[in-house]
């Protein structure tokens, strides 16, 4: 099957009770846009009639035709996604510490594209990532979905899936750094 799926992943420290992270003040939000092609391995397909719904000599169905109608499946497959880390600058800073006392925050844009800053120094000289100069990661990366599937048919046309997927990616930089 071919698969289109949208996605946001996000973190803030002002969720935390830990001090010196919540006075970082950072956070983040990334949309993704994945375009994938899935393979569906079924371990039990689902029935949508009673041709095979035999029943015994007292008349009775050999098996519930409720669980006859579901079906479990594995699915993999490859699919490429986009993704642009930004962030919100809540103009926010606690200036009585120390380190902040001589900060002048940037005013003039709300939410901040992350790629731009080279936040873990990407592309610059000496860059622990191992860029080039001038070069940051990529917004587009490489992944494999994974996972299982339940299916419950209604008729040959129409039914329901839930699945529970993991996503393997090619990137760490989903929320613009690495390590």
């Amino acid at each position: 099957r071919a698969n289109v799926a949208l996605a946001t992943i996000s973190g803030d420290d002002a969720q935390t009770l830990e001090y010196y992270r919540n006075n970082r003040n950072l956070n983040f939000t990334t949309h993704l846009f994945e375009t994938s092609a899935i393979f569906e391995f079924y371990i039990a397909l689902p029935s949508t009639g009673t041709k095979y719904n035999l029943r015994s000599i007292a008349g009775q169905r050999l098996a519930p035709r409720f669980f006859q109608q579901i079906g479990f499946y594995l699915f993999s497959g490859i699919g490429g996604f986009y993704y642009e880390p930004t962030a919100i600058n809540n103009l926010n800073y606690n200036t009585t510490n120390y380190w902040n006392a001589d900060f002048e925050p940037n005013t003039s844009s709300k939410i901040v594209r992350l790629r731009n800053l080279h936040t873990e120094g990407q592309g610059m000289p000496n860059d622990p990532a191992g860029f080039e100069i001038g070069k940051t990661y990529s917004t587009v990366a490489l992944c494999i979905p994974m996972g299982f599937g339940i299916e419950k048919a209604f008729n040959s046309y129409t039914g329901l899936k839930m699945e529970l997927g993991y996503r393997y990616t090619s990137t760490d930089y989903l929320d613009d750094v690495s390590r």
